[in-house]
Parts: C-alpha cells; sequence; structure tokens
C-alpha cells in the first residue's frame, strides 16, 4: 500500500527540478504556493550547480542542494551517480520527493532520497512516472508554469498566479574591468543554446544599428559557444557576452528599460521580474514555452502581439523565417518602449 499523502505531516520535501534555467524560473511560483501553504515545512531544491545561484537566499527554501549534472553524463557516470544518491540519502530524512523535472534522471534521485512519498506529473517521461507513488493529473499542452502549478494544486497548496512576480536575487555588480551600463538600455539577449533559436550576427548588427540611430544605448548580454566579439557593431552597444554571471545578469535586467530576447532562460527571468518584454521565438510554440506573463509581448511568424492575445493552442501558429523588416519592427517596438535618452 502507497504511504499517505498529507504534506501538513510532513517535514522535509525534496524538490527535484535540477534543470533547465528557464525551468527553474518557471517552478518558483509552485515554490511559493507550497511554502505559503504549509509553512511549517523545510523545502530543499535539487538543482544542477550551474542554475544554484538562481536559489540562493529564497526564503521558502530550507536549502540548495547542488546536483553535478557536467560531471555525471553517461552510463561511465553511474557510479558517481549512485555515490551522489547516497549522500543525498544520508544527508537527510525526506518525508516526500516532488519530481518536477518529470525525466528518468529525476526520478532516479527521487527514488535515491529514500523518500516513502514521490509525487510526479502525469507529463512525466522516459518512464519516470513508474517510480511515483502519487501521480497528479497536468494538462501536456499547458504551459510549464501552468503545469507546475497544477501540481501544487494536487497537493493542497492554493497555486499563485501566474504571472506573480516570484523572489528573485538582487544580483551582483559587473567586475571593476567592466563598465558598468547606465540607464536608460536595452537589454538585448540574441543567443540560445537551444537549435535554431539565436539570430544571426548581421541581425544582431541590424537591431543595435537601429537602436544607435535613435541614441539609445543596447547591452548585448548571454552567452555564445565561439568567439564572443562581433564585428561591425555601433558605438552605443556594450558587449557584454561570456562576461557575465547569472546574478550580474539579474542586475542587468533589473536596471534595463526594456528587454529583447530569444527563447531562453533570460527571456523567462525578465517575464518573471515584470520588465517590458519582447520574446522571439523562431519556432518554439511561446504558448508553451513563451513568457508568462500577458504583458509581455512575442514575435513568432512574422507577427508581434502580446501573450494574451495568442490563440489557444489548438490553433496552429504560423512558422516564418526572422527576416530584415522583423528585425526593424523588434527595434522599432525597443524604441518605443525605452524611455528617451537624455540628448
Amino acid at each position: 500500500m502507497s504511504p499517505p499523502l498529507d504534506l501538513s505531516r510532513c517535514r522535509n520535501l525534496l524538490f527535484v527540478k535540477p534543470s533547465s534555467f528557464g525551468d527553474i524560473v518557471h517552478a518558483l511560483p509552485s515554490l511559493e504556493s507550497l511554502a505559503r501553504a504549509y509553512p511549517h515545512l523545510r523545502i530543499h531544491w535539487v538543482a544542477n550547480t550551474e542554475w544554484v545561484p538562481l536559489l540562493e537566499g529564497n526564503p521558502a527554501l530550507s536549502s540548495v542542494i547542488p546536483f553535478p549534472r557536467s560531471r555525471l553524463r553517461g552510463a561511465a557516470s553511474a557510479p558517481g551517480f549512485l555515490r551522489w544518491t547516497r549522500a543525498l540519502r544520508q544527508s537527510g530524512s525526506w518525508d516526500a520527493a516532488l519530481d518536477l523535472q518529470g525525466l528518468l534522471r529525476s526520478a532516479f534521485i527521487a527514488v535515491g532520497s529514500a523518500a516513502p512519498v514521490r509525487i510526479g506529473a502525469s507529463n512525466a517521461r522516459e518512464g519516470a512516472r513508474l517510480f511515483y507513488n502519487r501521480i497528479i493529473r497536468v494538462h501536456p499542452s499547458a504551459h510549464a508554469v501552468h503545469r507546475y502549478l497544477e501540481v501544487v494544486r494536487g497537493l493542497g497548496a492554493q497555486p499563485a498566479h501566474p504571472s506573480s512576480n516570484p523572489w528573485l536575487p538582487s544580483g551582483d555588480p559587473l567586475p571593476p574591468d567592466l563598465s558598468e551600463p547606465t540607464p536608460p538600455f536595452v537589454l538585448f539577449h540574441p543567443f540560445s543554446r537551444g537549435d535554431g533559436k539565436s539570430l544571426t550576427l548581421p541581425q544582431v548588427t541590424r537591431f543595435c544599428a537601429a537602436l544607435h540611430e535613435a541614441r539609445l544605448p543596447v547591452v548585448l548580454a548571454g552567452a555564445l559557444s565561439q568567439d564572443s566579439s562581433i564585428p561591425d557593431l555601433p558605438g552605443n552597444t556594450c558587449n557584454l557576452i561570456n562576461h557575465t554571471t547569472i546574478p550580474q545578469l539579474i542586475r542587468l535586467l533589473r536596471r534595463s528599460s526594456a528587454v529583447v530576447s530569444v527563447d531562453s532562460g533570460p527571456m523567462h527571468l525578465a517575464a518573471a521580474l515584470g520588465l517590458p518584454l519582447l520574446g522571439i521565438h523562431t519556432w518554439s510554440d511561446p504558448r508553451q514555452v513563451g513568457p508568462c506573463r500577458d504583458s509581455a509581448l512575442v514575435w513568432r511568424g512574422g507577427c508581434i502581439r502580446p501573450v494574451g492575445d495568442l490563440p489557444p493552442p489548438a490553433v496552429p501558429l504560423a512558422c516564418t523565417p526572422l527576416a530584415d523588416p522583423d528585425i526593424d519592427a523588434i527595434a522599432a517596438w525597443a524604441i518605443d518602449t525605452a524611455p528617451s535618452p537624455i540628448p
């Protein structure tokens, strides 16, 4: 017989959501909903080491447990994974494990914790559902934030509003060798690790040049696997590609006047902070993975529109390449949205 599910009687909950950047941000409203519903509950979040800075200091958490994903890849890493789960099991007495990742590896983490109650969502993949003894039904076509909040509702907590501003770190200043940009400026995040999501270098240059004509500064942020130098950038552009940590990126976002970003973790971070935002979706569906804030705008298939005006999931969205007129329209939005710079 499965053990009873009653979080009011639990003391320690293992919150398993190791990745990715955007998914961590998506799960924050669910964390806060659980902490508000069960103030006695000690919640411990398992996150990939690189995403721990998003969670450090969060008042809803008793601890953040780093998962060294980069060192535990492939079949050869199985002994290391078993040692890590053994240490996890010995580090605390886990009353329940909530797996919001919904993959085989995260289900193994839940099992390895020896928590008697293992909770997952109905849309879990890779056979993860076989390792849960409590499955909460969610709508597979819903946005990730809404799916996670459905899980929270299934655990007896009142879900937060999907567009609520979750707790996030205040951020760190740039190091002394880098100039801190002065507002107003537009933060531009044009590159993503996802295939086909990034802008081309000519498109990046075109966007920055359009804002240069409007005398509006641009800060380029994010990561680029190749050489981060971009030729022909106009003088209004501060290129911080590959030069910021996550806390420094958060500080830049908080100081920005508007954000333009491809579908990526920083886009979701800007949405969670409630910033003026335009997300660029070259092929991904913004109804499932876009900014979860009705006031945000998205570009998809040659059209810019508010998230709240997107058609229901049953209606297909056009998918056309990002062309020069689209870059010009996105730049025009940034110019109209950001405060006019001092002459």
